[in-house]
């Protein structure tokens, strides 16, 4: 059971994170890679609600692994978001925006952990 609810929970998060990237690009286009970034924050966020509603609410391991672990860990990407910073750093011209990016995600997605956290646990 728990493998089926971490990849349907996956599956969830990975179109979610398909249909952001592909919006963005269409809206944006492609110099800043803001899908990934508005996935990771919004990952971000939704796993510190999670976190703070889980202190006050023991919830079952199920619904974790469903919402945590599947669609939260599919949504979110590290290993994408660092690839896009690479591929900025190799060229001189973008190398103030491969910094900004990283400073700006890391950020951002540090204080909405952290506050979505604290707004879980009042919201419990």
């Amino acid at each position: 059971m728990s493998l089926l609810l971490v990849t349907v929970g996956g599956a969830v998060g990975a179109l979610l994170r398909y249909y952001m990237e592909r919006w963005s690009v269409h809206r944006f286009g492609e110099r800043i890679p803001w899908g990934t970034a508005l996935a990771n924050l919004l990952g971000a966020t939704f796993i510190g609600l999670l976190a703070g509603w889980l202190m006050t609410h023991p919830a079952s391991r199920d619904l974790y692994l469903f919402l945590g672990t599947g669609l939260c860990g599919a949504l979110t990407t590290f290993g994408g978001f660092m690839g896009q910073v690479e591929n900025r750093w190799r060229h001189a011209d973008t190398r103030s925006l491969a910094v900004s990016y990283v400073v700006l995600v890391t950020g951002v997605g540090l204080a909405l952990v952290v506050a979505a956290k604290a707004i879980g646990q009042l919201v419990a």
